[in-house]
């Protein structure tokens, strides 16, 4: 999935201008190649709020605390996937992910030294 790009304030500014002056949504649309619904969402945006910057889009919430998840594994170094997934009630493949990005891999055996150095992972 990609994420999509937010268009330039410059180009926000050349808009909104161009319809204070009395253009047409349409016209607008046409001359600098932006959806006439956006352009619309812009100038309302600019007559309610006195801006028409884009809106911050901060993305769902996570369901598990990382900062716990990290004191609960340095305190019980020990402890299963399986085990980390019914206290903190996500998936398994949430907890090795979570885990992955906080720095932690589950090895069985040690790695070799040049692997340890490239990763800079902790073992569980």
């Amino acid at each position: 999935m990609s994420k999509k790009r937010e268009y330039s304030i410059d180009l926000r500014d050349r808009v909104i201008e161009y319809i204070k002056k009395g253009a047409s949504y349409k016209e607008a649309s046409s001359r600098f190649k932006v959806s006439i619904s956006a352009l619309g969402r812009w100038y309302r945006r600019y007559k309610n709020e006195g801006h028409y910057k884009a809106r911050k889009h901060p993305g769902a919430k996570r369901k598990i605390d990382l900062n716990a998840l990290e004191e609960y594994i340095q305190n019980n170094p020990n402890s299963k996937i399986k085990d980390l997934s019914k206290k903190f009630m996500v998936s398994t493949y949430a907890i090795s992910y979570w885990l992955n990005n906080l720095g932690f891999s589950y090895k069985k055996k040690p790695l070799h030294t040049w692997k340890q150095v490239k990763k800079k992972e902790m073992n569980i």
